[in-house]
């Protein structure tokens, strides 16, 4: 795998799931490893699937975008991003979630 793709598959999964630690791990097959990837793919997984699903399309949109478009135009997708999820029942769900000390249950809208 290229370098600077390696970083670029780091920094989305980062993004994605709020881990700093997040990125492509490596195991051989049939190993004790194995397994234990395995169990940490599921967790990101559950992880992605109980976040917000317009944020974390918003933010794949993104990252993808950034690797062909000029800093302004990088600027101006952010600042659109971030009106369409202020826009959203998914935004006062977690800020309630937060207030609350309780867990998010994110819908997509």
């Amino acid at each position: 795998m290229h370098e600077s793709r390696r970083g670029a598959k780091s920094a989305r999964s980062a993004a994605i799931t709020c881990r700093r630690d997040a990125g492509p791990r490596c195991a051989p097959p049939q190993s004790s490893a194995c397994a234990d990837l395995i169990g940490e793919a599921l967790g990101i997984a559950q992880t992605l699937a109980e976040g917000p699903p317009i944020a974390i399309g918003l933010i794949k949109e993104q990252l993808e975008s950034a690797w062909t478009s000029s800093v302004p135009e990088t600027v101006d997708a952010e600042a659109s991003a971030q009106s369409r999820a202020f826009a959203t029942w998914d935004l006062r769900e977690g800020a309630a979630a937060f207030v609350e000390k309780r867990p998010a249950r994110f819908l997509g809208h």
